[in-house]
Parts: C-alpha cells; sequence; structure tokens
C-alpha cells in the first residue's frame, strides 16, 4: 500500500474511528514525544538562513488593532497576594547570596561623559545646593541657638554662594565615585546592602497613586505604543537592524542549522531535545486526562485536512 493510499484510508475512516486514535495518541508518551522530537528538529536542524529571510518581513502595525483589545482590571485578591510578596520568598539565603554577588560584578557601564549629561543639568545642581544649604541650616542651629532670631534673605544668598562655589568640586567627587565602582569597598557594600534592601521589597513598600492617575497612565502609555507602533522611523531603524545583524549572522554561522549554532555537539543537542520532548509529553498526556482540548484540536485539524 502506498503512502498516499493510507492517507486516502486514513481520511475514510469514520469519525469515531479517527476520535478512537486520537485518544489512544494522547494516552501514550512515547509516541507525543516522537511527534515533538520532529518539530524541535525542524527548528533546529533546518538551515537558520531558510527560518529566516534576508529581507525583514514586513508587518502592517497599524496600532487600531489594539483597540479591540480589552484589558480586564486585576481582581483585588490577586493584588492582595501580590503585595505581600518579594523576591525573598522565592530564594534560599544562598540563592540571595548568589544573586547580591552576580549583581554587583563588573559590566558595561557608562562612560564619564553620560554621568555628566544627567548630573551637570541645572535642575539636579539646585537640588544638590538645596540639599547642603539645609544641611548647613541645621548644623547651624544646633551649635548655635540665636541663629532662628537672625535668619535672613542676605545671609541664605550668601550660603548659597558658597555652595555653588565649592559645586564643581563636589560634583567631581560624585562622578569619582559613580565611575570607580568596582574599586570602592564602601561603595560595593552600599551596593551589595542597597540590593539585599530590594530583594525584601514587596508592593506594599510602595504607594500607589489614585485610580484616575493610574487611568491617565494607562493612556499615555497606550498612546505612546501606537505611536511608536505607527512611526515611520522606528519601522525604517528596525529594517535596518535586522538587515545588519543578518548580514553578521551570515559572516559568522555562514548556512549552518541552529543547532550547530546553540549546541556544541550532536550529543548536547539530542539531550536538550529528548529532555524538552519528554517533559512536554507527559504534560500533554496529563493535561489531556482531565481536559480533551488536546485531542478535540487534533479532530479539528484533520477535519481542516480533508476539507482544503
Amino acid at each position: 500500500m502506498t503512502f498516499f493510499q493510507k492517507i486516502k484510508n486514513l481520511f475514510r475512516r469514520k469519525p469515531q474511528d479517527l476520535r478512537v486514535k486520537i485518544d489512544s495518541y494522547l494516552k501514550n508518551p512515547t509516541l507525543i514525544q516522537k511527534t515533538i522530537n520532529r518539530q524541535i528538529d525542524i527548528v533546529f536542524l533546518t538551515k537558520w538562513t531558510n527560518v529566516l529571510p534576508s529581507e525583514p518581513p514586513h508587518f502592517d502595525l497599524n496600532a487600531k488593532f489594539l483597540n479591540s483589545v480589552n484589558l480586564p482590571s486585576v481582581p483585588q485578591e490577586i493584588i492582595n497576594t501580590l503585595t505581600e510578596i518579594s523576591f525573598q520568598d522565592f530564594a534560599s539565603d544562598e540563592t540571595k547570596k548568589l544573586w547580591i554577588e552576580a549583581l554587583i560584578q563588573p559590566g558595561p557601564q557608562p562612560k564619564i561623559e553620560v554621568y555628566k549629561s544627567f548630573l551637570m543639568q541645572d535642575e539636579v545642581s539646585e537640588w544638590i545646593v538645596d540639599a547642603l544649604q539645609k544641611i548647613f541650616a541645621e548644623i547651624n542651629q544646633k551649635l548655635n541657638p540665636l541663629s532662628s532670631f537672625m535668619k535672613n534673605s542676605t545671609v541664605d544668598t550668601q550660603v548659597r554662594n558658597v555652595i555653588k562655589s565649592f559645586l564643581p568640586k563636589i560634583q567631581e567627587s560624585i562622578l569619582g565615585k559613580l565611575t570607580d565602582v568596582t574599586s570602592d569597598q564602601d561603595l560595593l557594600i552600599v551596593m551589595k546592602n542597597s540590593i539585599a534592601i530590594a530583594m525584601q521589597l514587596s508592593l506594599k513598600d510602595f504607594q500607589m497613586p489614585p485610580e484616575n492617575e493610574l487611568e491617565n497612565s494607562r493612556k499615555a502609555i497606550y498612546k505612546a505604543f501606537q505611536s511608536l507602533l505607527n512611526d515611520k522611523k522606528a519601522l525604517e531603524k528596525s529594517y535596518e537592524l535586522y538587515r545588519s545583524f543578518y548580514a553578521i549572522l551570515i559572516k559568522q554561522y555562514g548556512d549552518s542549522p541552529l543547532s550547530k549554532v546553540f549546541f556544541d555537539s550532536d550529543n548536547n543537542y539530542n539531550h536538550f531535545k529528548t529532555t524538552l520532548s519528554e517533559q512536554f509529553a507527559k504534560a500533554i498526556v496529563q493535561a489531556n486526562a482531565t481536559n480533551s482540548i488536546y485531542a478535540d484540536e487534533l479532530e479539528n485539524i484533520w477535519k481542516d485536512i480533508q476539507t482544503s
């Protein structure tokens, strides 16, 4: 019997016969795993140049489709649950220590010019001056009880001018701290402590704005996304990056399949494939035992093929 005759015979089966076969298949994790293995091979053994075209695919990203999406409000019970949860609830002390050490390791760091662009803003300079002026005022009040009776705008102005004269040195000192993180042990300790504190935080430690302000935030975010999706400049730059990355990948990997790109050996790839397919197969069998959604969908797929 030829392959095509087998297919015809399959389609000639009565619907109940097909359903019996499907139900039997979905109870057999070995067969399901075999199917999943083939799907994984399609992805990883196909040359990546056959998966990704040399020219970027053009999608119509008109943001009007978002208008049809209704984002439901999150049930209060879920919010109440989330407000009590922090990172430390998911990690042991040993795991937390490892994460803290990982987060303080040297990595990409802004150049000093980037820090300057933030720190040298007039508003930031004013914040520094205001903070130092308040500190000096507190110190003066502690040392000189009569200072509160001697306040005047002229003295305040003189104090501000003195602080401003030292501002470049203060900013230089701050920049030195920011750009010398890895060698400053005191700063590393501060960073470690800050990360540890952040791991203890949950939503209840944050003050939420009123509901009307949250709604305004949602509208502003939606408007920003809508603008980005319709921005010709963003689309043109995305296509430019796609072509650039494609050329780099061709140069680096040639026409290799993804299995050669992501795995050092066939053994590693096969181990990955077998482990992944085994887990998925077990999950499908368990899910289908309580819900016939997979069986229903497979039956519908066969019907679609028959009517095509």
